[in-house]
């Protein structure tokens, strides 16, 4: 798909209103920090997710702490995918974690 930042932009717009979503895959679209800040803001409204595939996006410890304001919110959320998102050190993956020891 490869949205980048541009498009992550304008989906952010639609995909705040999708309330009701319970299935969101994002995978391989190079949103990098950017495009997730734009994602994350949208994502607030999403307390239905149960599964969220953000792979392959390139998000980095500055989209990392982004997502993690968002997935905050999805307490239905049972399956996670953040592979291939450049969270291999502590750094990056730090503003998860509480976020993550919380899911079901």
């Amino acid at each position: 798909n490869n949205l980048g930042t541009p498009g992550a932009r304008l989906l952010a717009v639609p995909l705040e209103r999708m309330t009701a979503l319970t299935c969101l895959d994002l995978s391989w679209n190079n949103c990098r920090a950017e495009g997730a800040r734009e994602l994350a803001a949208a994502m607030q409204h999403l307390q239905a997710v149960m599964s969220l595939n953000l792979g392959g996006n390139d998000l980095g410890a500055e989209g990392a702490a982004d997502m993690a304001v968002a997935l905050g919110r999805m307490d239905k959320m049972t399956q996670l995918d953040l592979s291939n998102n450049d969270l291999s050190n502590g750094e990056a993956f730090a503003p998860l974690l509480p976020t993550l020891a919380s899911m079901p």
